[in-house]
């Protein structure tokens, strides 16, 4: 009886210093494993998985929940008769695009908003100094370094949950050679 065995292997698109993500080596056919992959997605087990080309290069995707960012676990497969399913690990780009251009969109309006509120709630409250040079550092200078937290946990956390997609798959196609 033949098996499905794991193989740790770096890939593309993984971050620096992250661990790799195993190989998965089985002797289903592309096919019967995107048959597989599809009914454990329909069962709720594999959430956002989109079915590749059997013949191109990214057999299938597959959601990596990350935070605040999201993520995709993308496997090639390779082999005629067995086939080695090696996978990446991908940060979708939309999300922190989006966010950096309303972050940035936001911060003027924010002064305006600011000042405003300031004279209406304080009506003692003059403009010695103008709102500006003290709301915008205090806006301005923390958003690279929350840039980097937030991407650095969301790489880590997206990983992590790319490896946990990249076991339960290892599982269910084990269980579908036995």
């Amino acid at each position: 009886m033949e098996s499905v065995s794991a193989q740790h292997e770096g890939g593309p698109g993984q971050p620096a210093g992250a661990e790799a993500i195993p190989s998965v080596v089985t002797p289903l056919t592309r096919e019967q494993i995107l048959e597989r992959l599809g009914n454990m997605s329909k069962r709720g087990k594999l959430p956002g998985f989109v079915r590749g080309s059997v013949s191109g290069p990214v057999l299938f995707r597959a959601e990596a929940f990350g935070e605040p960012f999201e993520g995709v676990l993308e496997a090639r497969a390779e082999g005629d008769g067995a086939t080695t399913l090696r996978f990446a690990y991908r940060m979708l780009p939309k999300l922190p695009w989006i966010f950096g251009v309303v972050s940035i969109l936001t911060i003027w309006p924010g002064v305006i908003l600011t000042d405003s509120l300031m004279k209406t709630y304080f009506p003692g409250f003059t403009a010695s100094v103008p709102t500006s040079w003290w709301y915008l550092p205090l806006t301005v200078l923390p958003l690279p370094l929350m840039w980097r937290s937030w991407m650095r946990k969301s790489r880590t956390l997206g990983m992590a949950s790319a490896q946990e997609q990249a076991a339960k798959i290892a599982a269910e196609l084990a269980a579908a050679t036995r």
